[in-house]
Parts: C-alpha cells; structure tokens; sequence
C-alpha cells in the first residue's frame, strides 16, 4: 500500500474497533476525527503514524479471526487536485499506542 503524502485539514478519518469474542456495538462503535481544526504537526504526525502502520495492514479476508481484534480506518480526503478514500486495517498489536488513543479521544458516533 502506497503511503499518505499529507492529511489536509479536510479529511476526515472513521475509526472502527472489530473483531474479538464479546461484541459491543457501544464500546467499539465508530469514531469520527475530523482534521479540521487540528495544527499541521498533529495532522502531520496523524499521517506518520498511519505511514508507519501500513507495512502491517492487512486485506479484509485476513483479519478477524478468531479473538484477535483489529483497526478499521477509513480516510476520506479531498484537494483541489483530487479526492477519495483509504481503508486500512491494522491487528491490535500492531497499531502504534497515539492511533488507540486517538480513537479512546473522539466521540462515538451515533
């Protein structure tokens, strides 16, 4: 997967925490992180840490099995020149710890 050249201030992430035995939609339902409004170190370093998970992410048909939970992010991004999406998917032990935190810090959606 080809890594992220910049995250503007108009993308948006959806972060989706799946996986495991025990299924609960309103502790691992989806988190919304809008980059609007954020500096562009913290943008910059939203998009490192994305970089440096992409050698571990992983296809749809290869992860959740078993009780190992894993990472959705979906990146929505638009510029001038162009836009669309990501889906990238990290197993848990291999997303770096800021990206989780990131996750425990916005709000459920719905």
């Amino acid at each position: 997967m080809k890594p992220l050249d910049t995250l503007d201030s108009s993308a948006v992430i959806e972060m989706y925490r799946e996986g495991g035995i025990a299924f609960m939609p309103k502790l691992n339902g989806p988190r919304r992180v809008e980059l609007a409004g954020m500096s562009d170190d913290k943008r910059r370093k939203i998009c490192q840490l994305i970089n440096q998970s992409l050698p571990y992410a992983k296809p749809p048909e290869k992860v959740g099995h078993g009780d190992q939970r894993y990472y959705r992010l979906d990146i929505h991004y638009a510029t001038p020149g162009q836009s669309g999406s990501l889906m990238v998917i990290i197993p848990e032990n291999q997303i770096p710890a800021e990206l989780v935190e990131l996750w425990k810090a916005a709000s459920p959606d719905g």
